[in-house]
């Protein structure tokens, strides 16, 4: 495939996530944080990291809403949220139906809050 040329202040840093030290010590260092419902989410919002967290088959009410600088968006669908994320994906899709309910204007706008709220409150 064609690579796509970086976009301007986002960082891959997956590359550098091992061992999880590593990954608590980059996240850190961000302004800000765009992920979906993962430990990175967690993290960030433990450490009061300013971040977007994009939820399909889980609940942002039930897994982020604890964090104050934690914003996040839940997918919009009949089946969600899925409270069968433990097993296999109940429904008979090749993906989660919910993640097609997202819009990505709203997000791209939540992802622009998210980091100016992070370039307002970064200190340096």
């Amino acid at each position: 495939g064609v690579l796509s040329p970086p976009i301007p202040h986002f960082n891959d840093m997956s590359f550098v996530c091992t061992p999880f030290a590593n990954f608590i010590a980059g996240i850190s260092m961000m302004d800000a944080m765009f992920t979906v419902d993962s430990a990175g989410m967690h993290v960030a919002g433990c450490l009061g990291i300013p971040c977007l967290s994009i939820f399909g088959l889980t609940s942002g009410k039930h897994r982020a809403s604890y964090y104050p600088t934690v914003k996040y968006i839940d997918a919009k669908a009949d089946c969600a949220p899925c409270w069968n994320i433990m097993q296999r994906i109940p429904c008979e899709n090749d993906h989660c139906l919910a993640f097609d309910s997202l819009d990505p204007d709203e997000i791209a706008m939540q992802i622009l809050e998210v980091c100016r709220y992070g370039e307002k409150n970064c200190v340096g």
